[in-house]
């Protein structure tokens, strides 16, 4: 056994790992921004409530009806639904002249 390292070797190796590995768990769990955490999300809410036209409309309409009954929106749903499957003529547009005006194409 000549390769058998010393003891006083392998006490400061494992002295040294303990402290990086103590340095290192303690910069991780270590707030560096206590402020900035303390806000985090304030400008996503002030955005939310900037984008919002009327933010009492919820409470203002209440009650308030559409003015639709159910067979009329079902009859314009279906009218919608029928446009889809069988398209009329003249609502079909070629793409194939897009960007040829009067020009030859090479």
């Amino acid at each position: 056994m000549m390769n058998r390292i010393p003891s006083s070797l392998r006490i400061a190796a494992s002295a040294l790992l303990s402290a990086t590995v103590a340095t290192v768990l303690a910069g991780c769990a270590a707030s560096t921004s206590p402020q900035q955490d303390a806000r985090f999300g304030d400008s996503v809410h002030r955005l939310n409530e900037q984008q919002r036209l009327q933010p009492e409309a919820s409470r203002t309409n209440e009650g308030k009806t559409l003015g639709a009954d159910g067979r009329t929106v079902r009859a314009s749903s279906d009218r919608l639904l029928e446009s889809y499957r069988t398209p009329q003529a003249n609502e079909v547009q070629s793409v194939g002249t897009i960007g040829n005006v009067g020009g030859t194409s090479r």
